[in-house]
């Protein structure tokens, strides 16, 4: 069963077994990542790079996603769960409820 959330991401998103929903070419659009608090510029750059343009895909994280992340932006993965990435993205969402 395909999340609601998925469905709502742009065409071209694959899934990655570090990352989670990933795409390999940039979208047109994407969402401004900064607005979820604690996500600066240097960390939507980062996510960008690896594919990673939308709140959806950040609210479907799980605790793997998350870590190998958190690796990739040489942070703590407890900053990302302290910060609540993953339910801010729900809340900008309209379908994550």
């Amino acid at each position: 069963m395909e999340s609601p959330i998925i469905a709502t991401l742009p065409r071209g998103h694959r899934m990655d077994r570090r990352f989670g929903v990933v795409f390999d070419i940039a979208p047109e659009l994407s969402d401004d990542l900064t607005r979820v608090d604690g996500v600066r510029t240097r960390e939507a750059v980062i996510l960008n790079q690896l594919g990673i343009y939308f709140w959806g895909q950040i609210a479907l994280w799980r605790h793997r996603e998350m870590s190998a992340i958190a690796e990739e932006l040489q942070i703590p993965v407890g900053r990302i769960i302290d910060e609540g990435w993953t339910e801010q993205a729900k809340n900008q969402c309209p379908l994550a409820a």
